[in-house]
């Protein structure tokens, strides 16, 4: 098989996996008061930094893109991160791409996409909207940050200290990894804490 076949069959293996992600539902939480028929597009992008979720799991700012899921709930969760923001039923416009901060198949981004229907105004924080939220996030080694009850599970680097779960459990629910980081550093500094022999 040539260079030219082998190209074209990559392209149309391409276009299958977008109309075979395209035909799922998919939902967008965030900015309120859009509308049925409206078009999200790089306007409605918000800096991951400028909300406490974004900051708490250090997202890295990247290009404006619109996000949406096949997870209703995932979704629910930013629109309550957006403050009282609204969640919406959405068809993705052009392309999808993944989102590499998410596992695989959970978040896409894409240039654009309609609103077909606003399934909730005004989301308000709830404990399972908050986890609905980060029960994705890994560590970036590997493991989970967090466990089925929103308590801090200990990375791969804080195991290597001797840090527990026990250790983490008293941090309550969905602690900022950057508290955490920064408590955990001091009791290090300070002997309140082991440190594991390597």
């Amino acid at each position: 098989m040539g260079k030219g076949s082998r190209r074209k069959k990559e392209r149309q293996q391409e276009r299958a996996e977008q109309e075979r992600l395209k035909s799922q539902e998919f939902w967008h939480g965030g900015a309120a008061g859009l509308s049925v028929g409206d078009v999200l597009d790089k306007k409605h992008w918000q800096d991951p930094h400028a909300t406490a979720a974004g900051r708490k799991l250090r997202m890295p700012s990247g290009e404006p893109a619109v996000f949406i899921t096949p997870d209703q709930q995932f979704a629910e969760s930013f629109s309550a991160e957006a403050g009282l923001g609204d969640l919406y039923k959405v068809v993705p416009l052009g392309d999808l791409r993944e989102d590499p901060d998410f596992q695989r198949g959970l978040s896409y981004s894409c240039d654009s996409a309609e609103i077909i229907d606003v399934v909730q105004r005004g989301v308000a924080k709830t404990r399972e909207n908050q986890m609905a939220g980060h029960r994705a996030i890994t560590w970036a080694r590997g493991g989970r940050v967090y466990d089925d009850e929103g308590h801090m599970l200990p990375s791969p680097e804080m195991q290597s200290m001797g840090i527990t779960r026990e250790h983490l459990r008293g941090y309550g629910f969905l602690p900022p990894l950057e508290i955490v980081d920064a408590d955990l550093t001091q009791r290090l500094i300070t002997g309140q804490l082991p440190v594991a022999p390597r």
